[in-house]
């Protein structure tokens, strides 16, 4: 039996379409990494470090300056983080939870944040927070 050019084609789109959904699952597992988080006590006082540090830096920098905003984003992320590990989240929620506060939707301060600046942030305290 003969197969047609439409038989070929069809067995091309199925081909392409299990390549490109193994290319997408392989890209989410390299994405869904572990941490070897801080303990909640050496998470406070790294996060209470690092937020007297940002506040002495942002006190050289011009307010309303993007050094200034950085410093400001981040100190606003870090204290509530520290406040929600203060409150008994472990680090890895806390990180997440106020993470997705930020990026609500329905708070004026999601305005605030753009995804790139949220990412920023979530790579900053990964670095900040992972032993």
């Amino acid at each position: 039996m003969k197969v047609t050019t439409a038989k070929h084609g069809l067995r091309s789109i199925v081909t392409a379409f299990f390549l490109f959904g193994a290319l997408l699952f392989s890209a989410s597992s390299a994405n869904a990494q572990t941490y070897n988080w801080m303990t909640e006590s050496e998470a406070l006082t790294a996060l209470d470090g690092a937020i007297n540090l940002l506040a002495l830096d942002q006190s050289n920098f011009t307010p309303g300056s993007t050094p200034w905003t950085n410093a400001e984003n981040h100190i606003h992320y870090y204290k509530l983080v520290y406040a929600a590990i203060n409150d008994g989240s472990s680090v890895p929620d806390a990180v997440d939870t106020t993470l997705m506060a930020l990026n609500d939707e329905k708070t004026a301060l999601a305005d605030l944040y753009t995804k790139q600046v949220l990412g920023v942030l979530r790579a900053d305290i990964v670095d900040l927070l992972t032993l």
